[in-house]
């Protein structure tokens, strides 16, 4: 057990378990391109501020040496190259035993053992501990397994999921490291589940001999947090009961735990014969959680059975606001980073200088059209009104919906006194065929139709986020209502004081719109959202005043600053895990 030496007051003094997060994907730095998209970036997120509080903290995921895939547009769209990361390049740190020999961490699959060496990545005081399969000891095919995230058949994800589980539990008692808890961010991981079984019945075992299997599930499950990202199925690995068979025979017969108990755990009653990784995850844990409000609300039509606490999801404010911004904010504020969560410390930025703000703002969206300009030969216009949709690529985030009137848009972009221009940036997966051909369309429009008013960026990735968060005038959010489970990118825009345009799904749900920025209908979106621009934002943000400074549209940028910044930063997130999920799960071991 520690006592936290936070300077977060909510979690000060308190006696707090050590967690150990479990996570297929992590996204901190680019220097190491082991994310795909929002799930890992929100998981380097919660390490990032973790460490800031001085949390005891352990995170566990895989090292993926080609990475997820570097994006290119042509004439056929989307084309995906991979480039292998250099350990040497990273700050990435070789884990040894003390005889100094490699450690080696023994994972069960089929019927045999697959070696995974440990590479440890410092978040200052904190580590994230990566899985490696790469190595000599392996058969060829066996050292390809942690080779790529989300590539591959089934077997090969089945593959990485049992090295991510069972490989990071078995890694813990290899670094002598005990966790109280075992928080698993998203299905992935969900064969920690039965390690954390397997021990249970080996110390049952030792204590008392023949207790019954459920003992040790109930030790298990005091231990395990579980939190789920996403309804659509696409998100929630599904596996055939024969494929679980193979991989998990041997191992379920040895830990006397048995394949059919295993089986019994993941089985999914509209799907006979299938495993669902996110069905074990919920009925091993603790506790579980959704990340959102309205995240939380739709979950329980789709598992009934469970009831998923709602911990909306939120983003590491050092990590994503401008440093000039951050420099304006202490000036105003002094120390803000120690009260991150605290709304009333905010409302000083309504003190702000609306033509220092202004200016800081025009600054920061220069460096984006410079950015936006060294990566495609596009230059857009510092005065025009810039809105950008920039995330993952899914056909229900609608990323095509502003171009679904292109007569309408036209007049939008080419008007001659209020014009706008757009930019688009996101990976499709390669194997979403619909997300690639909404890429290609889109990119089309830019090259001929649009050219110069509209922009497609490829190859997003943290760093080009950083800019379009920074520079955007409007952050444009366009999902199916109901199916996006949070979304965090509007988060980062919206502490900048970037204006939001977005249909109040996952955490916009939880904002009241007025006077901080606009909400787009739920219903027949695709021609709501232009009126919207016609009518309230076009002539809102060119409205200026003597001195050119648009001053209704800096007032919404305050308010959105001072509303976003402390509800959705990863300080409230984190304080909020620890109040509603750890404390209360550790509390109830003893």
């Amino acid at each position: 057990m520690f006592t936290s030496q936070s300077k977060r007051g909510a979690v000060a003094g308190a006696a707090l378990p050590t967690v150990a997060y479990f996570c297929a994907e992590y996204g901190i730095s680019d220097s190491l391109p082991i994310y795909s998209g929002g799930l890992g970036v929100l998981a380097g997120d919660i390490v990032q501020e973790a460490a800031d509080m001085r949390l005891p903290f352990i995170a566990l995921g895989l090292f993926y040496r080609l990475g997820y895939f570097h994006q290119h547009l042509d004439q056929k769209g989307q084309e995906e190259t991979v480039e292998p990361i250099n350990p040497l390049h990273v700050p990435l740190e070789l884990i040894k035993n003390p005889d100094g020999e490699t450690l080696l961490i023994e994972v069960p699959v089929h019927e045999r053992i697959v070696y995974a060496q440990v590479w440890r990545y410092p978040v200052k005081d904190n580590s994230l501990y990566l899985l490696d399969t790469d190595h000599w000891k392996n058969s060829q095919d066996d050292r390809q397994i942690t080779n790529q995230l989300y590539a591959g058949d089934q077997a090969k994800r089945i593959q990485q999921e049992l090295v991510l589980g069972i490989g990071g539990f078995r890694l813990l008692q290899a670094l002598k490291l005990k966790p109280n808890l075992y928080h698993m961010n998203e299905g992935h991981s969900a064969f920690l589940c039965l390690e954390l079984v397997r021990d249970a019945l080996i110390e049952q075992k030792e204590e008392a001999p023949g207790l019954p299997t459920e003992t040790a599930v109930n030790l298990a499950r005091q231990k395990l947090l579980f939190t789920n990202h996403t309804l659509v199925p696409a998100g929630n690995d599904l596996f055939p009961n024969d494929l679980i068979r193979y991989y998990l025979g041997r191992y379920a017969f040895d830990s006397k735990i048995g394949i059919d108990a295993v089986l019994n755990w993941g089985s999914v009653q509209e799907r006979p014969g299938f495993f669902s990784m996110t069905l074990l995850a919920l009925r091993l844990s603790a506790r579980s959680n959704a990340v959102s409000k309205l995240h939380a609300q739709k979950a329980v039509k789709l598992w009934p059975n469970f009831r998923l606490q709602a911990v909306t999801n939120g983003v590491h404010l050092p990590a994503w606001v401008a440093p000039e911004l951050q420099q304006l904010w202490s000036d105003q504020m002094g120390p803000w980073q120690e009260r991150a969560s605290n709304r009333a410390v905010w409302k000083q930025i309504r003190g702000i200088d609306p033509a220092e703000l202004w200016k800081i703002h025009q600054e920061l969206k220069s460096n984006m059209l410079n950015e936006v300009y060294a990566r495609t030969g596009i230059r857009l216009e510092p005065d025009t009104l810039t809105v950008v949709w920039a995330r993952r690529f899914a056909s229900y985030k609608r990323p095509d919906l502003l171009f679904s009137d292109i007569e309408r848009l036209k007049k939008l972009l080419f008007d001659a006194n209020r014009p706008i221009q757009v930019i688009v940036s996101g990976k499709s997966h390669p194997l979403d065929g619909q997300g690639k051909e909404i890429i290609k369309h889109i990119e089309d429009l830019a090259n001929f139709d649009l050219k110069h008013r509209a922009v497609f960026v490829d190859d997003y990735s943290i760093s080009l986020a950083r800019f379009l968060v920074a520079g955007a005038d409007v952050w444009l959010n366009t999902p199916i209502f109901g199916l996006e489970a949070s979304g965090t990118s509007g988060m980062k825009a919206a502490a900048n004081g970037v204006i939001q345009c977005t249909v109040p799904d996952g955490w916009a749900y939880e904002v009241d719109w007025y006077g901080i920025g606009y909400s787009l209908p739920v219903n027949r979106t695709e021609t709501g959202i232009y009126p919207l621009f016609e009518k309230k934002i076009i002539p809102t943000y060119y409205s200026r005043n003597r001195k050119g400074v648009p001053e209704k549209w800096v007032n919404l940028m305050k308010e959105s600053i001072l509303t976003i910044s402390p509800h959705f930063s990863s300080a409230r997130m984190m304080e909020e895990y620890l109040n509603s999920m750890y404390l209360p799960t550790y509390r109830s071991q003893m």
